[in-house]
């Protein structure tokens, strides 16, 4: 089952309306940390530690359950599925050839941690200039 299979308003559609509000309102909280882009915009450090140090992030986005995007990936039998699976869930995209094997030898080196190679492709993906200026 997918994460989307898993949305409170398949089991109670009658309730979608309200579960959605929650959903929006607790992502609109995380989204308020950051500014909005206008011309000259740099990213400060307040940013970049939010994504190193952040407790909330790493319980939103890196957590390992399995209604969570690592732990998703984490299930996932070759590197190549959880590559594209990781790309097309973050960037809604699918990755390029140099990216794909860049992290496919990362993740073939950290084998042994395997969990916590794939939080730090998740995150690598989430940190990047790409996910922040695009989405």
């Amino acid at each position: 089952a997918s994460n989307s299979d898993a949305l409170p308003g398949l089991e109670k559609p009658e309730n979608w309306e309200e579960e959605r509000g929650k959903l929006e309102k607790r992502s609109d909280g995380f989204a308020d940390l950051f500014p909005i882009p206008d011309e000259g915009f740099q990213v400060g450090t307040d940013e970049a530690l939010l994504f190193s140090n952040s407790s909330r992030f790493e319980g939103e986005f890196l957590r390992t359950s399995g209604d969570r995007l690592v732990g998703q990936l984490v299930k996932l039998e070759t590197e190549e599925e959880l590559i594209n699976a990781a790309y097309n869930s973050v960037l809604s995209r699918s990755p390029s050839d140099a990216e794909r094997q860049q992290f496919t030898k990362y993740l073939s080196s950290r084998s042994e941690q395997r969990e916590a190679a794939v939080q730090q492709v998740v995150w690598t993906l989430f940190a990047s200039p790409e996910f922040r200026f695009n989405h």
